[in-house]
């Protein structure tokens, strides 16, 4: 639950960039008067804005996390917004993507600690009920296959030739 939890935090934040780097680029295109080839607006867009809309959040945080920076130092009043927008979006990213990476861990010690340690139980347990079903199959002169006959067998996809 907590990754899911984490992971909505992570597209909410992904989405909440995505929407501040659109309102970037158009007051950027405003002030270059829509010239993409501008140095001015290839210092935050090298590479076209749908590039960098398409990243996820953690690739998109480590290519724009400098910009916040860079805008609050542009003289236009819209783009000083937009830095300052950015950057608790940003600092919002950063948080929801180590509570990510937090919940990951977790789950990863619960399945260590608690899920695998639970199924040796299981399969130890599994393994001795079929040592006395198999003992008592001796005993009482039943046919080899009965023990086996308790327990579910699982099956394994085959793949069919073209």
């Amino acid at each position: 639950r907590a990754e899911i939890v984490a992971q909505a935090a992570v597209d909410g934040c992904d989405d909440a960039v995505d929407e501040t780097v659109d309102v970037i680029d158009d007051a950027l295109l405003g002030v270059v008067k829509k010239d993409r080839s501008s140095p001015r607006y290839r210092r935050y867009f090298a590479k076209p804005k749908q590039e960098i809309l398409r990243l996820g959040l953690e690739s998109e945080v480590a290519r724009i996390r400098e910009w916040p920076a860079s805008l609050k130092t542009e003289p236009e009043p819209e783009l000083q917004a937009g830095g300052e927008r950015l950057q608790g979006h940003l600092t919002a990213g950063e948080l929801a993507l180590q509570a990510r990476r937090t919940a990951i861990a977790a789950t990863a010690d619960h399945r260590v600690r608690e899920i695998l340690r639970f199924l040796d139980d299981v399969n130890g347990l599994r393994r001795s009920l079929f040592g006395l079903l198999t003992q008592r199959a001796v005993d009482q002169k039943l046919p080899p296959e009965w023990p086996g006959r308790f327990f579910r067998k699982g099956t394994h996809a085959t793949k069919k030739e073209e």
